[in-house]
């Protein structure tokens, strides 16, 4: 059993490596996107406002990654650069984890492939080297499908709770993961298996997660 947890943590810390290496090499190589002046904005608000919400700031795309950049900035500096290691960080974590998915699913060799696929996509290097929602809202979907296979496979409402909290946070990223909801309900008629107590607390702890958002929007009048 140890032996096989520190092959996970060996592989794991390989895959995030370079994944990593590969992301942050190209961080100062991407012009900056309409979209990142956007979000950088938002963060800018932030401050301007006190962290107080207010309807410029929610009236369009997630502010979640914002705020945590507005954290980054209090805390180190606020240049494109700095908050483009965010998505730098997010995205080379979604790596091992897709690893873990996988080998959880499958065996370790499809663990491996899947995520050697994703450290070397294109598309998913350029998503982690600039502030969008991309390759952050990913991190939570992948992590969530990662402890929702747990959560079902291995009967724990530990993962359940982990997994609801993942599943509230990717659609504070970004709203597109709310078609988690669906897939989570075609997956109990697919499997024609009742409705247990992980997927209450999945369900429970997402709204608990995505709630606070919901408050925001009514506040701001959004």
């Amino acid at each position: 059993m140890r032996g096989e947890t520190l092959k996970d943590v060996i592989i794991c810390t390989c895959l995030f490596s370079t994944a990593f290496l590969i992301r942050v090499a190209g961080v100062k190589n991407v012009c900056m996107y309409w979209d990142e002046w956007i979000y950088w904005s938002y963060t800018n608000e932030i401050l301007k406002n006190n962290w107080i919400p207010t309807k410029e700031v929610f009236k369009c795309a997630s502010p979640f990654l914002s705020y945590i950049g507005t954290i980054v900035t209090v805390l180190f500096d606020g240049d494109l650069y700095t908050l483009r290691m965010l998505s730098v960080i997010f995205g080379s974590l979604s790596v091992p984890f897709l690893y873990l998915f996988g080998k959880e699913m499958y065996n370790r060799n499809t663990g491996i492939l899947a995520g050697l696929f994703l450290c070397f996509s294109p598309y998913h290097i350029l998503f982690s080297d600039v502030i969008m929602l991309e390759a952050f809202a990913l991190f939570f979907v992948i992590t969530f499908l990662y402890f929702f296979w747990l959560s079902q496979s291995k009967g724990r409402k530990i993962h359940a709770i982990i997994a609801g909290t993942l599943m509230g946070l990717a659609i504070d990223a970004k709203y597109l993961p709310i078609f988690l909801i669906p897939a989570i309900i075609l997956y109990i008629l697919w499997s024609s298996i009742k409705v247990n107590k992980q997927i209450i607390l999945i369900f429970a702890f997402a709204f608990v997660f995505f709630s606070p958002m919901l408050l925001c929007f009514l506040f701001t009048g959004a």
